[in-house]
C-alpha cells in the first residue's frame, strides 16, 4: 500500500507543477517539471510579491510591501513581457530581501511580475533505500522506505510524465503510473 500512496502523492504534486508559470515558462525562464541530478523537480507559483520601486540590473536588495513568508534559500522569479530570471533569497529584512546574486536585467514595477516559487523535489536515497520528498529549502523527508529504485520520464512533446518505483523485496515488485500535468500542458495549447 505504501508504494501506491507514494505514487499518488507524486502524482498530485506533478498535477500542480507549472501552476502560475505560463508566462515565464513561455519566455524560457523556467520549466514546471524537470529532472536534474537524479531528482524530479516540480515548480509552481506560490505567492505574488509587490515591487515598490523599479529594479536595475546588478541590484541585490529589493524593497517589498511585505516580506511575510519569505525565508533564506527560497527562490523567486522576476519577468516582464520579454525577459526574466530566477534568483535565490540570501537574507530577509523587515521590508526587503537581499538576493544571493545580482539581477541580470532591469524591471519596471508597473510592467514586471515578481513571485515566490514553490519547489518540490523527489529523489532516491540509495544508501537509505528511501524515496525522499523535499519542499523548498526545508530538509528532505522520507516518502517511502524499502525502495530499490526510482525512475522518472517526462516527454515534453506529449506532456506525459511516467513514474516508476521498485520495492526492495524478494520479488523486486514494480509500481508505475503515468500523469498528464495539465498546467505544463497549457504551454502546448498556445
Amino acid at each position: 500500500m505504501g508504494a501506491f500512496s507514494a505514487l499518488d502523492k507524486m502524482k498530485i504534486d506533478l498535477l500542480h507543477g507549472g501552476l502560475g508559470l505560463l508566462e515565464p515558462a513561455s519566455l524560457g525562464v523556467l520549466e514546471g517539471i524537470t529532472w536534474d541530478n537524479q531528482s524530479l523537480i516540480i515548480l509552481s507559483r506560490e505567492k505574488t510579491l509587490i515591487l515598490l520601486e523599479d529594479l536595475v540590473a546588478g541590484q541585490t536588495k529589493i524593497i517589498l510591501d511585505t516580506t511575510e513568508g519569505l525565508k533564506q534559500g527560497r527562490e523567486i522569479c522576476l519577468f516582464d513581457s520579454n525577459k526574466g530570471e530566477t534568483k535565490v533569497i540570501n537574507s530577509v529584512k523587515k521590508e526587503s530581501i537581499v538576493l544571493s546574486s545580482p539581477l541580470d536585467f532591469p524591471y519596471l514595477k508597473e510592467q514586471g511580475s515578481f513571485f515566490l516559487l514553490e519547489r518540490i523535489s523527489f529523489f532516491f536515497d540509495e544508501e537509505k533505500q528511501t524515496l525522499m520528498r523535499k519542499t523548498n529549502s526545508s530538509p528532505a523527508q522520507p516518502l517511502l522506505e524499502a525502495v530499490s529504485s526510482f525512475d522518472f520520464e517526462y516527454e515534453k512533446a506529449t506532456n506525459l510524465a511516467r513514474l516508476l518505483l521498485t520495492l526492495k523485496s524478494s520479488k523486486e515488485k514494480k509500481y508505475e503510473t503515468s500523469v498528464f500535468p495539465k498546467n505544463t500542458g497549457l504551454l502546448f495549447s498556445r
